[in-house]
């Protein structure tokens, strides 16, 4: 990657005032340059914008420093970082995207390198944990984990992919994590943990063949399959969320409401102040799949319920709209959430507990 040198010698030194008046440029050269220069800004400018990752974006057209982000219609600051650069340190050469890409390439091939001869020389056992996911645009990927102790028995943790699968089958999932694990020449696995859904179950199935194949295994793979334990305690709270999931929906469309626009989060500030609530931080929406966002979102409101209640009297628009999808929030609802969230509370400071340990 390039690096920044500075020779104090080639730096321009400021000219006397003597000096600036012997040059004295025709008026016809300096509108030359004028235009050249112009010339040289827009065809930067028009190059700049054939970035891919302009198909996302649109340029605001009264103000070229913030563009319009074409999914969610946010309006985003992008301030000229070349501009800032060459005030900084004008011969600071920014390097090109595709410089960074190939130097971070090659810094990821060395240490996979690194990595596998470790492996080659070491031949010990390896756990590993592998998850999948789909993105917004729909595209499934997964990740896989290897853990492995070292001879002064300290704990590592690589991920050695991290890839696009073609879909959620646990065949191909399994054939997958099997190419994977002969890539990086692992054949000694102990044990396995994915989610506990019945689709890791075939592909654990179609694993264990493969390992006891490779005659590896410990005691013919029958402790192979660990079932995630944060997974297994998401899915307990999960089910315990149904039991008040009508007042969650209720309040979750409250807070959808008052985030919906800036000026619908102002009327609600003004309740807030009126209401002389002391929490500084507003309320935040969830990701309705993610239940610890979804406590995130309770425990903001909860302590902003006087607020909500007095935006119910102030704006009609708020209670028909609400009232038109799942219905207010009453009193009812608010309790059941209030209990809800010490156990909810205990159950993430538990997860946590678990991350600490990894």
């Amino acid at each position: 990657m390039a690096k920044m040198e500075v020779d104090v010698d080639s730096l321009p030194t400021q000219q006397s005032g003597s000096s600036n008046a012997s040059v004295n440029p025709s008026p016809t050269t300096e509108t030359a340059k004028k235009v050249d220069e112009g010339k040289k800004t827009e065809k930067r400018k028009q190059k700049a914008d054939t970035s891919e990752a302009w198909r996302h974006f649109t340029r605001d057209p009264d103000d070229p420093n913030y563009s319009v982000c074409n999914h969610c219609a946010r309006r985003l600051h992008c301030p000229r970082f070349r501009d800032l650069v060459n005030m900084l340190q004008p011969q600071f050469q920014i390097p090109s995207r595709t410089t960074i890409a190939n130097d971070c390439l090659e810094i990821y091939k060395s240490e996979a390198e690194k990595l596998k001869k470790y492996f080659a020389k070491n031949r010990q056992r390896v756990s590993s944990t592998t998850d999948l996911w789909t993105s917004r645009q729909n595209l499934s990927y997964m990740c896989l984990t290897t853990h492995f102790i070292d001879k002064d028995w300290t704990i590592h943790k690589r991920i050695i992919n991290f890839c696009l699968v073609s879909g959620y089958s646990s065949e191909i999932i399994g054939k997958y994590v099997e190419k994977n694990l002969l890539d990086w020449g692992i054949d000694k696995v102990f044990s396995i943990t994915v989610d506990n859904v019945s689709s890791n179950d075939l592909c654990i199935r179609y694993l264990k063949r493969r390992l006891n194949a490779w005659k590896h295994s410990v005691l013919d793979s029958q402790h192979l399959h660990m079932r995630c334990c944060a997974h297994i305690l998401s899915l307990v709270v999960k089910e315990g969320l149904k039991d008040v999931d009508t007042s969650i929906a209720r309040i979750r469309s409250a807070v959808k409401y008052v985030r919906s626009s800036p000026a619908r989060l102002q009327r609600f500030k003004g309740c807030v102040e009126k209401m002389k609530i002391e929490s500084k931080s507003l309320v935040s929406l969830d990701v309705e799949t993610r239940w610890n966002s979804t406590y995130l979102m309770l425990e903001s409101a909860i302590k902003l319920q006087d607020a909500f209640d007095l935006l119910e009297e102030q704006d009609s628009k708020y209670m028909s709209e609400i009232l038109s999808l799942k219905g207010l929030p009453n009193e009812e609802d608010w309790e059941h959430v209030r209990c809800m969230l010490p156990f909810l509370r205990a159950t993430i400071t538990f997860m946590k507990s678990l991350e600490l340990e990894q």
